[in-house]
């Protein structure tokens, strides 16, 4: 932040007065992050507040980077284009020279950064589960998540709770601070094997003795679940 001097004045008193512009914002912009698996990606550079009537401005690039990119170089605020499939560099970084007449240049730098995709890992508290019964998906490595089933979103958050019928496989979207994405996904399966046993009640006991010396005799017991399943 500056302020140049515009005109000096001497009043009646000897006194000085300086009369002073509006201070602006002369600087290349806020440095940005530019997601690798984009296809492709524009930011305006520059300050919106620059007056390109009183100040003069000259961009320039500092290797990899190349004023190719930009609409312009002898602008407040020229835009940056790049086509991510030509990106082989971490960082491009731009220059920007502001002159007003009489004053020295002042000077500012701009980075992007290429941001590598969130790594996401998607995981069941329970791969293989029991029909109907609940099983807690999980993600890691982003900021925000929304889960799917299918084309269908069934939920956001770092965790969600489910209950399957079938064996589904399950995707996460993710979305870190930079505002990167990646996604991954998770496979339940059901297995009636999985399910909890229910335990069987006996709910009386018939005994028919036999006659003393008699090697004939039954015992009937009744339950309370189907006992071909025991």
């Amino acid at each position: 932040l500056r302020s140049d001097v515009s005109a000096v004045t001497m009043n009646n008193c000897g006194e000085t007065i300086l009369q002073l512009d509006e201070p602006r914002l002369l600087n290349a912009g806020p440095d940005q992050v530019i997601c690798e698996d984009a296809t492709s990606t524009m930011f305006t550079l520059g300050d919106g507040n620059c007056d390109a009537s009183s100040y003069t401005y000259s961009w320039s690039a500092i290797a990899p980077a190349t004023t190719a990119n930009l609409s312009a170089t002898d602008i407040p605020t020229p835009t940056f284009t790049i086509n991510m499939a030509d990106v082989t560099e971490p960082q491009y970084a731009y220059v920007l020279l502001t002159t007003r007449p009489g004053c020295s240049p002042s000077r500012d730098t701009v980075v992007y950064t290429v941001q590598a995709p969130p790594t996401v890992t998607a995981m069941a508290d329970t791969p293989t589960a029991c029909p109907g019964s609940p099983v807690v998906l999980t993600a890691t490595g982003a900021d925000t998540y929304e889960w799917f089933e299918g084309m269908n979103s069934i939920g956001v958050g770092a965790s969600i709770t489910i209950t399957p019928l079938n064996a589904t496989t399950y995707t996460v979207n993710a979305i870190d601070i930079n505002g990167c994405q990646n996604s991954a996904t998770v496979d339940v399966i059901l297995d009636s094997n999985a399910c909890p046993c229910d335990l069987a009640t006996v709910t009386s006991v018939i005994n028919n003795a036999s006659n003393c010396g008699e090697s004939v005799g039954s015992v009937t017991i009744n339950i309370d679940l189907n006992p071909v399943d025991y």
